[in-house]
């Protein structure tokens, strides 16, 4: 996977490295997690190299400090985000399929 470059200095630059791990990472990102610890189940191997995990490890340490700078709680500002991201994707009709494939086939109804 290749590693965007971020230069985090304001909110927006935050919400821009969100959406980035949950859209081309594809990762349930909360924050505070060590990129170390993302995991592929199927391959059996680490999500990121060690040092694209030292990479995103140091942005999202950035996005710590530029949060707590401005007063943003990141964890509902994460959160928040996600949630918006969720109900646009059912707002375009998401099918079950795609939900399977995102959100494994161990659905309970």
């Amino acid at each position: 996977m290749e590693l965007k470059a971020f230069k985090i200095n304001n909110k927006q630059d935050v919400k821009k490295f969100l959406h980035y791990l949950k859209n081309d990472a594809k990762l349930d990102y909360n924050p505070g997690d060590d990129f170390r610890n993302y995991f592929q189940i199927i391959k059996k191997s680490p999500k990121f190299t060690k040092v694209e995990a030292k990479v995103l490890n140091r942005i999202s340490k950035k996005c710590y400090q530029t949060c707590h700078k401005k007063k943003i709680d990141i964890d509902s500002f994460s959160l928040k985000i996600s949630l918006k991201e969720l109900a646009s994707q059912l707002e375009k009709g998401l099918k079950e399929e795609s939900l399977k494939e995102k959100f494994g086939s161990n659905r309970t109804s």
